[in-house]
């Protein structure tokens, strides 16, 4: 029992030495933060690190001084300056990532790209489609119709002949040259289809500017009977108040006099109501008018 456990003892490490094993080892990096650091890095990648010479102090260096960059590297002031537009107009093409494209865009023929024309080039493309897609339908049922056929390598060939083409792979090559001139056709008319757009755009933009037109007019004509009214409104009331005051001046003692003063009175009241009814009218009207 002494050995078993004197040997133990000497086996197993002391307190001490697992702490320090422990502190030495560096933490295992979380699962969590390893998955959304590559989902940053596959979703949002880095930015170019051009951007970082364009600082205020870079750019107020003149142009014969060295620019000290992040990494140690030196760049020439110069080449902070923007591209001259004249130069890229004069070379006729410009650099982007990588690729030169042309200022001039050119869609070549399909001869020059090296694919055989289906089409007559003097015909109108409208009618030259409507030609591909009736031999393209054409061409979908020759190829069902293969298809149901015994295949030609059942049949006999003289020795050491190559085999032919199949009648399916024939017409499968015929329906991509089909694919192919219809897709080049539709791209010459990218320009007629940008042009009718721009119609219509400009049709829907001159119908809503004459419906606004006539909204308008339609306002003007209520606020042109609302005024009219107003105006009427405040004549009636300064009538009834020049009516009341030549009364009241020629009153007499009796209880005619009298009463004609209170129906005078009365009378200049509704003036006065129809005036203040008249300004509320009118200040809600130009308030909704804003």
């Amino acid at each position: 029992m002494s050995d078993s456990g004197s040997s133990v003892g000497a086996t197993s490490p002391a307190p001490a030495q697992l702490q320090q094993q422990d502190s030495a080892a560096p933490p295992p990096p979380a699962v969590e933060q390893q998955e959304d650091d590559a989902l940053e890095t596959s979703f949002f990648p880095s930015p170019s690190p051009y951007y970082t010479r364009y600082t205020s102090t870079n750019l107020a260096l003149p142009p014969t001084a060295l620019v000290q960059l992040p990494n140690g590297q030196e760049v020439s002031r110069a080449e902070l300056e923007p591209p001259n537009i004249d130069w890229i107009v004069e070379e006729g093409n410009y650099s982007v990532f990588g690729d030169t494209w042309p200022v001039e865009e050119h869609l070549p023929s399909l001869g020059e790209m090296g694919v055989q024309e289906l089409f007559d080039p003097t015909v109108d493309r409208s009618t030259s489609l409507l030609t591909l897609l009736r031999t393209l339908l054409l061409t979908y049922t020759q190829l069902l119709g293969s298809l149901l056929s015994p295949p030609p390598s059942l049949t006999a060939l003289p020795p050491g002949a190559p085999e032919p083409p199949t009648d399916p792979e024939r017409l499968v090559e015929h329906t991509r040259l089909i694919g192919v001139n219809m897709h080049h056709l539709v791209n010459e008319l990218r320009p007629v289809q940008a042009r009718e757009t721009l119609k219509t755009m400009m049709r829907s933009q001159i119908d809503q500017r004459r419906a606004k037109t006539v909204a308008i007019k339609q306002k003007c004509a209520e606020l042109q009977c609302t005024l009219a009214g107003l105006k009427a409104d405040l004549s009636l009331a300064a009538t009834g108040a020049g009516a009341g005051a030549g009364a009241g001046a020629g009153a007499g003692a009796g209880a005619g006099a009298v009463k004609e003063g209170r129906a005078t009175r009365s009378e200049v009241l509704t003036g006065q109501e129809r005036e203040k009814l008249a300004r509320e009218k009118l200040r809600a009207l130009v308030d909704g008018l804003q």
